[in-house]
């Protein structure tokens, strides 16, 4: 993930937003590796199994099952405490 950092600096980003598909690790070396600060996460993030097998991105906000919408709230409560965690001004998530 430093590797991209660099890239995306080199290519005159100025900050960077990790996607639903990156996993813990990723995420956590994107914030700690100093090389570009994060604007915005875009929700889920961090990408985790769930319990079921299935990823958090499978997730649906909206879902009409309250079970599947508590989870998609916990994990969108995560992605918020990351981007708190890493200064991100904004937080990008999708109710489909």
């Amino acid at each position: 993930m430093q590797d991209f950092a660099r890239i995306a600096a080199k290519a005159g980003y100025a900050a960077i937003e990790p996607s639903h598909s990156t996993d813990a690790a990723g995420l956590d070396a994107l914030i700690n590796c100093g090389v570009l600060p994060i604007s915005s996460l875009h929700a889920p993030t961090p990408r985790e199994r769930l319990a079921d097998g299935s990823w958090n991105t499978d997730l649906n906000l909206a879902a009409l099952d309250a079970e599947e919408r508590a989870a998609a709230v916990g994990a969108t409560r995560r992605t918020i405490d990351y981007a708190q965690r890493c200064g991100a001004r904004a937080v990008v998530l999708h109710l489909v």
